[in-house]
């Protein structure tokens, strides 16, 4: 089922049913004559027979003595014929029609202008959209100011889409995750943090299990320069167990080194290091080496060091540099030297493989 029949499908008995209904009131209705063929209509559809109750319907408009709400009716039955046999253009038309007969009850209005302006906005026509959606009664058509929003964004009414966005989230009930993903986005788009921030936090005390709330809270609080408040968001997603991507993780290690919490980071980089795939070992024991060096831990520090080294045919100078200056801050005279010259070694071959390379320049 498409996205349009499945439309058409939860309107039709709100059509349907007080059409074919006796009605009691001083409101316009349809002869009997018609009761019984879109009955018929009624069950091709159900059916999954568009395309016959297109035909019936159209017949049915050739009566020459149809009133014009009868009509007005028929049109709103063919236009959700289109919408089940997936033809949304040709059903905003019927439904057009149907709404400029001017003979449809108030309520029988509105709901057209509902489901037109979400037609519209399906079909990228979200001016359209908007002329329907605007006047509607937020607490008849509680959805309408989603769409509403939606279709103000798309044509760069970013603040009225947050004017319509905000409304809705301050009716007294709890939104829905739509909502506020809605006005989330809408608040990306104008460049104002601040209340995104604000309504991330109030997201969380309504979901607090969410991780795109905690990520959200987290993104905005460091763009913001709330550092140590975003060290904190990502901390308690880490209690929670929502910490669980390589991003997120790395962004909390930085975050503590940042904050000179540089045992915070190692700790965390020591669960990184494993669950780390072999071609990210040693990328992920630098950060950790590094991290321990800033937290003056020589001997772990030495230890990742030594690590490294081990597995590198021509030891980088720069990493026996450092693991020579652990030694010597642990009192290891020995290990300290032995270092030093490895280094001043490599830095001798570095040094006489750049002076081949220039020579070789030179020549060329």
């Amino acid at each position: 089922m498409t996205k349009s029949q499945g439309f058409s499908q939860r309107w039709l008995l709100v059509i349907a049913l007080p059409v074919l209904a006796v009605s009691a009131q001083a409101a316009p209705v349809i002869g009997s004559a018609l009761k019984a063929p879109l009955q018929q209509v009624l069950e091709q559809l159900d059916q999954n027979q568009p395309a016959v109750a297109v035909q019936a319907l159209l017949r049915l408009l050739e009566r020459d003595n149809l009133s014009r709400y009868e009509q007005a009716t028929l049109k709103r039955f063919l236009a959700h014929a289109y919408l089940k046999g997936d033809q949304p253009e040709l059903a905003i038309e019927a439904f057009e029609q149907a709404l400029d007969s001017q003979v449809l009850t108030t309520k029988e209005q509105r709901d057209l202008n509902y489901q037109v302006g979400q037609l519209y906005l399906g079909q990228d026509r979200p001016r359209r959209a908007i002329e329907q959606l605007r006047d509607l009664d937020p607490a008849e058509y509680p959805q309408a100011a989603l769409y509403l929003g939606r279709a103000q964004s798309r044509v760069g009414a970013h603040e009225e889409a947050i004017e319509t966005a905000e409304r809705r989230l301050t009716d007294g009930s709890q939104p829905t995750r739509d909502d506020i993903n809605h006005l989330l986005a809408l608040y990306r788009q104008a460049g104002r943090p601040e209340p995104a921030k604000a309504l991330a936090r109030q997201a969380l005390a309504w979901y607090p299990a969410e991780r795109l709330y905690w990520r959200e809270l987290a993104r905005l609080r460091l763009q913001l320069g709330e550092t140590r408040a975003a060290a904190a968001t990502l901390q308690a997603m880490e209690r929670l167990g929502l910490l669980d991507t390589p991003r997120a993780r790395d962004r909390l290690i930085e975050l503590y080194r940042h904050l000179d919490a540089p045992t915070k980071a190692a700790e965390l980089l020591e669960q990184t290091l494993d669950d780390a795939h072999r071609e990210t070992k040693d990328a992920t024991r630098e950060r950790l080496a590094a991290a321990w060096l800033q937290a003056r831990a020589w001997d772990k520090a030495a230890a990742e060091l030594s690590a490294l080294v081990a597995d590198q045919a021509r030891p980088d100078p720069e990493l026996l540099a450092d693991l020579a200056y652990c030694h010597y801050q642990q009192g290891q005279w020995t290990h300290t030297m032995d270092t030093y010259k490895a280094c001043a070694a490599m830095l001798v071959r570095v040094g006489k493989m750049l002076k081949m390379r220039m020579s070789r320049d030179k020549d060329l």
